[in-house]
């Protein structure tokens, strides 16, 4: 069951993107039983080019630790990513919580 909704933010200058965008799960109060202990993205290339596909996880933390974190406890569970491939493609996101 998904209880997060997600949103990718990041910036582009004349049409070339920043290496890195910020990935954030918001998961309200009372979606899930407890705090989250576990909370996790997964990024997954598709290239245009190839059949090359890959999967790339990441952890998502609401404890300040981060630069993409700002708050700590207030929902909202972040961290980066900057690991584009050469090729053109799609990239898609899922998250999973537990906990």
């Amino acid at each position: 069951m998904t209880y997060a909704a997600l949103t990718i933010a990041g910036s582009a200058l004349l049409g070339v993107p920043i290496p890195t965008v910020s990935v954030h799960a918001v998961i309200p109060p009372g979606s899930v039983p407890s705090t989250p202990t576990y909370v996790q993205a997964s990024v997954y290339y598709q290239s245009l080019v190839s059949n090359l596909t890959i999967t790339f996880p990441i952890s998502l933390h609401d404890d300040g630790s981060s630069a993409a974190d700002i708050i700590p406890g207030d929902g909202i569970y972040s961290q980066f990513f900057s690991n584009y491939q050469s090729e053109n493609g799609t990239y898609a996101v899922s998250v999973q919580v537990e906990g």
